[in-house]
């Protein structure tokens, strides 16, 4: 990812709530490090450092923003239709 200025980027709220949601606990019960400000953004979703809570180990959590995949969701549902007006 690089850092280019993204539009609407996800606050740390999103990705605390994404991140909640996907593993079913609490941040701070998967990580005893994250750091709010990502260290690189794209257009489908952002990166963070972060270190495992069970592990210590440093990773980088990159969480997609839920905006992007409901447009690409959209995009692909409608990609047959696309197909056969450029055939």
């Amino acid at each position: 990812m690089n850092n280019t200025k993204v539009e609407n980027p996800c606050t740390f709220d999103d990705v605390r709530s994404v991140i909640e949601d996907a593993f079913g606990r609490p941040l701070e019960e998967l990580f005893s490090r994250f750091d709010e400000e990502p260290i690189g953004r794209a257009s489908i979703g952002q990166a963070h450092l972060a270190r495992l809570a069970e592990t210590d180990e440093e990773v980088r959590a990159c969480v997609r923003r839920a905006a992007c995949l409901r447009a690409l969701a959209c995009l692909l549902a409608t990609w047959p239709t696309v197909g056969r007006c450029c055939a």
